[in-house]
């Protein structure tokens, strides 16, 4: 346990939470972008899922802005488990770009979730935050599987949570 003080709650949770659905807005939008421009198959669906997953995110932490009553994850459960198609992604520049971005975009998520989490003066955005920070750590987790399957002779097929 930190020996930080726990810092915020009322008005300066709120605009925490906010700002976290903004970053999330945002890393949607790349994802989504991403997923217009790659010629992997694999990875569009990879990138249109995740994108999805950070939308429900950020509705989450809107929510819990201004209801003050964060969501439970399992609200996310409809989008973790999409029917996903195999496919022989095609290993192109363009693919590898987004996913260096897309992995730095979802690390930084993770690492101000997880210092929100310790400074968090309510357990119930405490454990929100933590929950969201395992969510860009799932992210990552799938990112660097589709990463392998880029490299010639890597599992060609999307891949999935855990």
């Amino acid at each position: 346990m930190s020996k930080t003080p726990r810092l915020f709650g009322g008005v300066l949770r709120r605009q925490l939470l906010r700002a976290a659905g903004v970053f999330e807005s945002r890393i949607a939008e790349k994802l989504e972008a991403a997923a217009q421009s790659v010629a992997s198959e694999p990875a569009r669906v990879l990138f249109r899922r995740l994108a999805e997953e950070e939308r429900l995110h950020e509705t989450r932490l809107t929510t819990a802005a201004e209801t003050q009553e964060p969501q439970n994850s399992a609200q996310d459960a409809a989008v973790r488990d999409p029917p996903l198609p195999d496919g022989s992604p095609t290993t192109d520049e363009q693919t590898l770009r987004w996913l260096a971005e897309i992995e730095q975009a979802e690390r930084a998520l993770a690492e101000f979730y997880r210092a929100l989490a310790e400074k968090a003066a309510v357990p119930e955005v405490a454990r929100l935050f933590e929950e969201l920070a395992g969510a860009e750590d799932e992210h990552l987790r799938q990112l660097a599987q589709l990463r392998e399957s880029l490299k010639p002779g890597g599992n060609q097929c999307v891949p999935g949570p855990s």
